[in-house]
């Protein structure tokens, strides 16, 4: 007797679950492309994930790298490869 009475009392809300369960499979029916965006979401947080554990493992092993000797070699890189530049440059 409970039960029938519990029932008649949440009957209008039991009737609106219903029918949001109705309106949820009608979109998945027309858009099944739905489904899988939880899937794609969660390969691109594993493969921010595992660029993040790359860098940071990459960062630990640089020991004793400092800015002097980053602008010593980058320096020395650009007098490299830019000197063939700047002196066609130069003759044109």
């Amino acid at each position: 007797m409970i039960v029938v009475i519990l029932v008649l009392v949440v009957a209008k809300k039991i009737r609106i679950a219903i029918a949001i369960i109705e309106e949820a499979s009608n979109a998945i029916l027309r858009m099944p492309c739905l489904v899988c965006f939880p899937f794609f979401t969660a390969i691109f947080i594993l493969a921010n994930a595992l660029f993040l554990i790359f860098s940071v493992t990459l960062l630990a092993s640089a020991e004793n790298v400092t800015v002097g000797v980053l602008a010593r070699d980058f320096s020395s890189w650009a007098d490299i490869n830019c000197s063939g530049i700047a002196l066609s440059l130069i003759h044109i």
